[in-house]
């Protein structure tokens, strides 16, 4: 899943990452679950403007599902871009 719009003079990307990690813990269960991915570029360079964000919710951990990946990377890149301009 994955997104790319413009805004202002930024051109903003969210694509969701799935993952899937070992926990180390006595029963050694597997966590799967999602993180967005945020690029920010200059629209007039194809580079990164800023280095590559990687998303977890709240709490630092993995998305459930691709959705609610998608709509936080959303909100992260234009908050980004609003304290950019503001």
């Amino acid at each position: 899943m994955q997104t790319s719009w413009s805004r202002e003079k930024y051109a903003l990307n969210v694509r969701v990452q799935g993952l899937e990690s070992k926990v180390i813990e006595p029963a050694c269960r597997t966590m799967a679950g999602f993180l967005a991915v945020v690029t920010i570029s200059l629209s007039s360079a194809a580079t990164p403007a800023f280095p590559r964000l990687m998303l977890g919710d709240d709490g630092g951990i993995a998305f459930d599902s691709e959705s609610d990946a998608l709509a936080a990377g959303i909100a992260a890149a234009n908050r980004m871009v609003d304290d950019l301009a503001g």
